[in-house]
């Protein structure tokens, strides 16, 4: 179902958003979040580079044992 929206969809837009994920950070708008976060990494997961980003700021964190993303 997913793959034959997939096939319906702008190719061009898609490129320029998955370009554009490649890039995006948000780490200098982090000291702007008026909420708690809830943070789950698998322990093999390749983003948890990201969580020393995090550590100044209010969250739960939970790391699943054995699991990637």
């Amino acid at each position: 179902m997913l793959f034959k929206h997939m096939l319906k969809a702008n190719r061009v837009a898609w490129l320029q958003y998955y370009e554009k994920s490649l890039t995006y950070s948000c780490v200098e708008r982090l000291s702007q979040l008026n909420s708690p976060l809830y943070l789950v990494y698998g322990a093999k997961d390749f983003i948890n580079h990201h969580l020393r980003f995090y550590q100044n700021y209010p969250h739960q964190l939970t790391v699943v044992k054995k699991v990637s993303h």
